[in-house]
């Protein structure tokens, strides 16, 4: 509809732009916002595994690798001018947030796998995210569809929604606020009617 549209990738390793480098990426994002009406960034960061969904402050390591800092570098790109940050790296679930307006997602778990990863627990509990954007980038609805991994990893509607819990689960106690509701939807509330005199 006459929007443009740019996504750009960021990780830990030296084929992307680092998220170590929040200064350097947040100029790359600002010069992006310069000549796009929506920026979405995708970023590879944090420790991994099922003790590894919460979010936390600093800068997270596994294997002795420096995996950033995920809230610093999400919170870095939407001061730039970032309208939708998604994370991926830890294999679960991690917090959703709306910070300034925008969407961050922290981690969107393990979609499909193929005997890669354990499906157990948390590692098996995923979700489709929906979004929906006004124009100028700005969150006006969320809508999550829980899913669960069959295996050897294939995605299957969860009837009984454990995406939903764990996202508001962890979203509280990272956050303070459970973010979706029970039906796994956030909407931005309408600007009210003023009255007529």
């Amino acid at each position: 509809k006459g929007k443009k549209v740019v996504m750009l990738g960021a990780g830990f390793g030296s084929d992307t732009y680092r998220i170590q480098d929040i200064p350097g990426t947040q100029k790359v994002i600002a010069d992006l916002k310069k000549t796009h009406d929506v920026v979405v960034v995708i970023f590879h960061a944090g420790a991994e595994g099922t003790n590894a969904n919460h979010v936390v402050p600093g800068v997270e390591h596994f294997l002795g690798e420096d995996r950033g800092d995920s809230i610093a570098f999400a919170h870095g790109m939407i001061d730039a001018g970032a309208d939708v940050v998604l994370g991926s790296g830890p294999h679960v679930l991690r917090a959703m947030e709306r910070y300034k307006g925008r969407f961050i997602a922290y981690s969107m778990g393990n979609f499909s796998s193929w005997d890669t990863f354990s499906l157990a627990g948390a590692g098996g509990v995923s979700c489709i995210t929906h979004l929906e954007v006004a124009p100028n980038g700005v969150l006006t609805h969320v809508k999550v569809n829980p899913t669960l991994l069959n295996h050897p990893g294939l995605p299957i509607v969860d009837p009984n929604g454990k995406a939903i819990k764990s996202l508001r689960d962890l979203s509280k106690a990272d956050f303070g606020d459970t973010f979706i509701d029970e039906k796994g939807e956030w909407s931005l509330a309408p600007a009210p009617t003023p009255a007529k005199p």
